[in-house]
């Protein structure tokens, strides 16, 4: 019997040496040019028993331990990349082994790497004893803020000591940049506090209000007058002095409202100390001043204090002067829009001193050749794709000149432009220079800084529409460019942001050509983010992957294949007959396909023959792993979706050797179980409908009736089928309109359902088999019996004729 030789010794070894093999399967990892697949020594170890030789086999198997200093070394070299999942990851190896010291030193390798490690470091800071987490409790917190982590910044920073009130100035500084919804929690947590807010935390307030003011938050001037009113009173009352930075920030806000008496004294105020202050607030509010003033020579003076103190002045300021250059000079009428710009970032340069960075590249880019009217100064905020709507392809063009003259300078693209251009360049069809901009970007020396999670999470959008654009692409050559990318995504940490990821790896696979370069697609999305892929893209992109045709390829190989599965039954928990019954559903599908050709030559060389053998391959393999594999369990659907491949290939035997497991099994089935036989003897009365075995299809009928396998009107379909193509239409007809015409309901000794409308067009199509006098009886025969569903089924008679006239 079938079962009985998964039983017998030979066999059990042999499944056993199948699952160790699977074992052996890595999670998909792309790789470059072919897929490697895996190879492992001491193979013939694995047919031995581990009941006999357990420890034997145990030490064989055992991986050898990765010695410390390794460890250190990987992660000094994930540090090094910048990239928060790679550095966990090689904590999480040296995590138990390290002392006190050691952990100091793995904390001060964190803290050089900057903020975007900060999550790392609050793991080591769990694993501290409690004088190492006094020391460093404050630098994780003034780093997860920084990072953006306000919420856990906010939590670790309400566990210290009542008198440590430090932290929180931090947490606060930065929820006005990040997260504006904590600032009043994180306020009233410092309010608590014996000491309260102090000089520095009134400066914040200001800013957070004016911020507001800008975002449109604060909608109206009342409003903001009286918050204003309400926190210098309280100053006030509590005698405290809001210090520079607050003067400041009441200068800007002061400017917002136009009240210019209040501008001219704080003005004064802060001009008379700004050359002492390394204070940038102070510096950035008078720029403010000055320039709402349009005094150009004041704020070119102001420049040079600031440069003269070693201080870097404000970008928004040195664009401004580029812009009143050209607004005043007589450069907006001279030459191409790009050289218009650039002579006046030149004489700015020859008048303050100062060198163009990439910052005051990209904003000058933005500005003047992408159009955008975002305001140096106060006033409401504007978003990019508000500023950017109506670009121009001479516009374009400037912007693309402006960076190949930066290049040529040594500068590569900022954040913002690259945020910016890229989905414009997409958007306009030049997917070349955006690609350009993407390796001048990731080019720069030294690498951009995305630790702020706004700059990460719009350079993740950016690179997504790039490869969004890529996979759009009918050319063939820019999968390479799409493969770079993700790696490139990959090493900086950066999310994909896409609501239709599947269809995009689907579009980026399809450009390869070949299966095993499809593949490495898939497993570089899968080194991105295992997460991101739900379970119907997984099931669509496994779809397509079978399905496709590709230019040196025409089926894909089994083994990328059962990868791809393996890849599903783990992250998605699905059983393993459901995904193989599923895929060989999908190879049946294209046999058939490739099978109703009309136009396949007889020829034994044709390629499309040589399709159907690479899928009877595939399909023998997928049979293979369900005899040995253990952890597959042969259930009823994937038995079935085996038979109906073997039926659709043309190989009978082998559809009835399925068969006989199914009628084995069938007295240790379930209940449930039995309900799912009725598509199996569909499928088998088909295998015997085409191959003229009508007495063997009459025998599994009556064993299906004589235990109740058959009960729905599809079942009974397909035996009227099945009569027809033996010839026995006479038998059908009778059938249809004598015990199905009313049916006899369920809980009889056998179950017969009523016909529907699409059970008489089945008889109707195979009454064209007949000669006339017999064709006119049975249309007759069947209108006398259902006049009530006649009018619905005449249409096939009526198609019958026009395809003889």
């Amino acid at each position: 019997m079938p079962f009985r030789a998964r039983a017998i010794p030979a066999r059990l070894v042999a499944r056993r040496q199948c699952h160790f093999l699977s074992s052996l399967k890595a999670v998909p990892q792309p790789v470059n040019g072919s897929i490697r697949h895996t190879q492992t020594r001491g193979i013939s170890f694995s047919s031995i028993p581990e009941k006999i030789f357990p420890n034997i086999t145990a030490a064989w198997r055992r991986s050898p331990r990765s010695r410390p200093e390794d460890s250190m070394s990987v992660f000094r070299t994930a540090v090094d990349s910048r990239n928060t999942k790679r550095v966990r990851e090689a904590y999480e190896a040296l995590r138990g082994d390290l002392s006190e010291e050691e952990l100091e030193g793995v904390m001060s390798i964190l803290r050089n790497a900057g903020p975007s490690t900060a999550l790392v470091m609050m793991m080591v800071l769990g694993d501290m004893g409690e004088v190492q987490k006094v020391r460093w409790t404050g630098r994780v917190i003034r780093d997860l803020s920084k990072a953006g982590k306000l919420k856990e910044a906010f939590k670790l920073a309400g566990r210290l000591e009542k008198q440590d009130r430090h932290p929180y100035h931090h947490v606060l500084h930065y929820a006005v940049r990040f997260d504006p919804e904590m600032v009043p929690d994180i306020t009233t947590a410092i309010r608590t506090h014996p000491k309260g807010l102090m000089d520095r935390d009134y400066g914040v307030l200001l800013r957070h209000l004016r911020l507001q003011f800008q975002r449109g938050e604060v909608t109206s001037d009342d409003e903001l007058q009286a918050r204003l009113r309400e926190i210098l009173a309280e100053t006030e009352e509590r005698g405290i002095w809001i210090g520079s930075s607050g003067e400041a920030e009441l200068l800007r806000l002061n400017i917002l409202r136009q009240e210019w008496e209040k501008v001219d004294v704080l003005e004064k105020k802060l001009n008379a100390i700004h050359i002492d202050q390394r204070n940038f607030a102070v510096w950035d509010a008078l720029f403010d001043a000055r320039m709402v003033k349009k005094d150009r020579d004041a704020v070119i003076q102001l420049v040079r204090d600031m440069s003269g103190v070693k201080l870097d002045p404000p970008r928004g300021a040195i664009v401004w002067l580029v812009e009143q250059t050209i607004d005043n000079t007589g450069e907006n009428s001279q030459g191409n829009l790009a050289d218009r710009v650039l002579r006046a970032m030149d004489r700015v340069d020859t008048e303050t001193g100062v060198d163009m960075d990439s910052d005051v590249w990209g904003q000058c880019v933005r500005r003047f050749a992408l159009g955008s009217t975002a305001s140096f100064l106060g006033g409401k905020a504007q978003s990019s794709s508000d500023t950017t709507s109506t670009i121009t392809p001479e516009q374009m063009d400037a912007a693309v000149e402006l960076l190949a003259r930066a290049k040529a300078r040594g500068i590569h693209p900022s954040i913002a432009v690259v945020r910016v251009l890229i989905p414009l360049l997409c958007e306009s069809g030049r997917v070349s220079s955006a690609l350009e901009i993407h390796t001048d970007f990731l080019a720069s020396k030294p690498p951009p800084d995305l630790s702020d999670p706004r700059d990460r999470s719009a350079i993740g959008l950016t690179f997504t529409m790039l490869l969004t654009s890529l996979a759009r692409s009918p050319s063939r050559t820019v999968l390479q460019s799409a493969v770079d990318l993700l790696t490139s995504m990959r090493n900086l940490d950066l999310d994909l942001h896409s609501s239709n990821l599947g269809s995009l790896v689907i579009l980026l696979m399809r450009s390869a050509n070949d299966h095993s370069t499809a593949f490495n697609v898939y497993a570089h999305f899968h080194a991105l983010n295992p997460q991101a892929l739900g379970l119907s893209a997984r099931r669509d992109i496994l779809t397509a992957f079978i399905d496709m045709s590709l230019p040196y390829t025409s089926h894909p190989p089994p083994d990328l294949v059962f990868e791809m599965i393996k890849d599903l039954r783990r992250l998605e928990a699905l059983p393993a007959s459901f995904v193989f019954s599923w895929v060989l559903k999908l190879y049946s599908n294209q046999v058939t396909a490739i099978r109703k050709d009309r136009t396949l030559p007889a020829k034994p060389e044709d390629p499309r023959r040589g399709e159907l053998e690479n899928l009877r391959q595939n399909i023998e393999d997928i049979a293979r792993r369900i005899r040995l594999d253990p952890e597959i369990d042969p259930d009823v659907p994937v038995l079935t979706a085996l038979m109906d491949a073997y039926n659709r290939l043309g190989q009978v035997d082998q559809a009835f050797e399925v068969w006989a497991q199914l009628v084995e099994r069938r007295s240790r089935s379930t209940p449930a179980e039995l309900t799912q036989y009725a598509p199996a003897i569909a499928v088998i009365l088909d295998v015997c409908a085409y191959n003229d075995l009508e007495r063997r299809g009459r025998k599994i009928w009556a064993w299906g009736l004589r235990h109740g396998l058959v009960k729905t009107t599809k079942s009974w379909e397909g035996w009227l089928e099945a009569l027809c193509r033996w010839g026995k239409v006479d038998e059908a007809v009778e059938l249809v309109c004598g015990p199905m015409r009313n049916g006899n309901g369920d809980g009889m000794e056998v179950t017969i359902p009523k016909a529907r409308k699409e059970s008489l067009e089945l008889v109707l199509k195979f009454s064209w088999t007949q000669d006339g006098e017999a064709r006119k009886a049975i249309r007759d025969r069947i209108q006398e019996a259902w006049p009530d569903l006649w009018d619905e089924v005449k249409w096939v008679v009526a198609q019958q004729k026009e395809g003889r006239d």
